[in-house]
């Protein structure tokens, strides 16, 4: 009789074009935490017909919330041992509890440890199965998700350049026990799995067995509809591609408000959900869609609009709606100097250098006083900062953090925005140039 887990895994690989022997640039890695689901994808891959193990390794994540994750590490790196798999061990800080959740604040500290380790072209697998997508979907739904969001779990996406894949994800869980059993495959319980105050504890051991004595295949079916909900998804997101793509502004986190007119509040608030997904920021939630909206509708052009939520913010200028990371109040400090050609780094993801050949030269950096001028070109009369801020058109957060460079008394450049004449000849005569890079307002196309 087959193997329903090796049956799974070979499946995945040819339905996503990945080759079992070879002509796969990157390696394979499990996710593994050493508990039944992924020792039993570990074990699986390490015996299933025609898979190259030494393209094999795993990766575990300590993240020291538990005083016996020490001891985890050492059984995971054991366990892989004995299956001739090499595992590297990854210790994180879970930062964000408050704000994303016990859960949620882990799993992000999971991936980004993950993505610190994977390559170009990696496929990570980790052992998330139907059941995980039946609750993943009813939580999401209660959470209010969209169709993305009800779509749950993907089998494979990108994750930066390399891939994450969910084997899995049609599998039962009573399968992989089944498959453990059969194995005589020891693993780690976590105790945290039965602590009922986290949500998806609390759907496993509460509400799930209830819908079941009523549905028996309630997981099934609800894992089922994801399924369906993924297609629909798939076909709704190319349509949104293409309604966002008519009204990205000069960046891909710049949406113009005036082709967001002409649709309803529901479409509307879909199209700017989708647009802020293609920035990379998780998704607000339906309250704060609703007050971007009603923003929208009272504000008057010269009127400034700020939403924020967990993750991201939206902030208005003009007739532009521009997406970001949550931004910190630019922290005051004092004057100091500047020895090009060293980079300045102010800490907060600000950073002033000189590219080229520019000689040593000492100058100042200074925040904003109010006031300011500078002559920008020749035969060109002194202008005020005020005035080309807004003759360019920069947003008042993005004025706030700009750096004033002085030499001496004289403001010779605001960030790499605008550079007094006398400075850039200085800069020209030794192929030299003046850049600034704020990480937090960066506007490259994602």
């Amino acid at each position: 009789m087959p193997c329903p887990i090796h049956t799974a895994l070979t499946r995945f690989f040819a339905d996503h074009n990945v080759t079992l022997t070879s002509h796969c640039s990157g390696g394979v890695v499990v996710g593994f935490s050493g508990g039944l689901d992924s020792t039993v994808l570990l074990h699986a891959l390490a015996t299933l017909p025609g898979f190259e193990r030494q393209r094999l390794r795993a990766v575990h994540v300590d993240h020291g919330l538990h005083r016996d994750s020490a001891d985890w590490s050492q059984r995971c790196t054991e366990l892989a041992s004995g299956l001739g798999v090499p595992m590297q061990t990854l210790r994180v800080q879970v930062d964000g509890i408050a704000e994303y959740g016990p859960e949620g604040a882990a799993r992000r500290a999971r991936y980004a440890a993950f993505s610190s380790t994977l390559q170009s072209d990696d496929l990570l697998l980790t052992a998330h199965h139907a059941d995980d997508q039946a609750e993943t979907l009813l939580l999401r739904a209660l959470r209010s998700a969209g169709l993305e969001g009800l779509a749950a779990m993907r089998p494979l996406r990108a994750l930066g350049p390399a891939w994450l894949g969910r084997p899995l994800l049609d599998t039962p869980r009573s399968s992989i026990a089944d498959y453990a059993q059969r194995h005589s495959l020891n693993w780690i319980e976590d105790p945290s799995n039965a602590d009922e105050r986290l949500d998806r504890n609390f759907l496993r051991h509460r509400v799930f067995p209830l819908l079941e004595s009523r549905w028996p295949q309630a997981r099934r079916a609800l894992a089922d509809s994801a399924r369906h909900l993924r297609g629909a998804s798939a076909a709704a997101s190319a349509e949104l591609d293409r309604r966002v793509a008519t009204a990205i502004g000069e960046s891909a986190r710049q949406l113009r408000i005036p082709q967001l007119l002409g649709f309803a509040d529901d479409e509307t608030a879909t199209l700017i959900r989708h647009w802020l997904m293609q920035c990379a920021l998780p998704p607000p939630p339906p309250r704060v869609l609703d007050d971007l909206l009603t923003q929208l509708a009272r504000a008057q052009v010269d009127r400034n609009l700020l939403v924020r939520w967990p993750g991201g913010e939206v902030r208005r200028y003009r007739d532009r709606l521009f997406a970001m990371p949550p931004q910190s109040p630019v922290a005051q400090w004092a004057d100091r100097d500047w020895d090009v050609p060293e980079a300045f780094d102010f800490g907060d993801g600000r950073v002033l250098r000189v590219t080229g050949e520019a000689p040593p030269r000492r100058l100042q950096v200074r925040a904003r006083r109010g006031g300011e001028s500078l002559v920008v070109a020749d035969n060109r009369p002194r202008r005020e900062l005020r005035l080309l801020f807004q003759e360019h058109g920069i947003p008042p957060w993005q004025r706030e953090r700009q750096p004033y460079v002085y030499d001496g008394a004289t403001l010779v450049a605001v960030g790499d925005r605008f550079i007094e004449q006398e400075f850039r000849r200085w800069l020209q005569k030794h192929d030299a140039e003046l850049v600034f890079h704020d990480a937090t307002q960066d506007t490259t196309p994602i």
